[in-house]
């Protein structure tokens, strides 16, 4: 809100492809008063994470920079976590959704977006590849309709018919 309030004139620029592969667009935003480069300066801050999206790349060493730099400060979301903190879950997902603690240098590759319900052979299976990838990479399988964090809830209700 600081950096773009209502109203705030903007000047977009589009890279090698207007959206990426899920349909969202991708830009770069500048404020036009200053032409500050919006994109840079959240990662700058660290409210935001560097991501590549070949063939859109023009400014991602740019980015690289100014996300280590963030980082090494412990900016943003880079900070530290007071020490007995208590936790709550991770933003996006509803209470009671389960979360990890795994972090992406730990995790396999990421999970990609092939599967599909009919992947798995039952809930269960379902269920542990969701709570998997989840935390990392959100539903990027779409296995999790209506985001109550039940992935495939048809191969659930096969369960109960039993």
């Amino acid at each position: 809100k600081q950096l773009l309030p209502p109203g705030t004139k903007v000047r977009v620029e589009l890279d090698a492809g207007p959206t990426d592969r899920y349909g969202r667009e991708l830009i770069y935003l500048y404020r036009s008063q200053d032409n500050l480069f919006v994109n840079a300066e959240l990662v700058k801050q660290g409210v935001a994470r560097r991501m590549k999206v070949a063939p859109n790349v023009r400014y991602d060493d740019v980015f690289v920079r100014l996300e280590k730099e963030a980082a090494t400060s412990g900016k943003g979301l880079w900070k530290a976590c007071p020490v007995g903190a208590k936790s709550s879950a991770p933003a996006g997902t509803k209470a009671g959704a389960p979360a990890s603690a795994a972090s992406p240098a730990l995790a396999d590759a990421g999970p990609g977006d092939s599967k599909s319900c009919k992947d798995f052979a039952s809930y269960d299976e379902a269920k542990a590849w969701f709570d998997k990838y989840f935390p990392l990479y959100g539903d990027v399988a779409k296995l999790d309709g209506d985001g109550d964090g039940k992935p495939c809830e048809k191969l659930l209700k096969k369960v109960k018919a039993k």
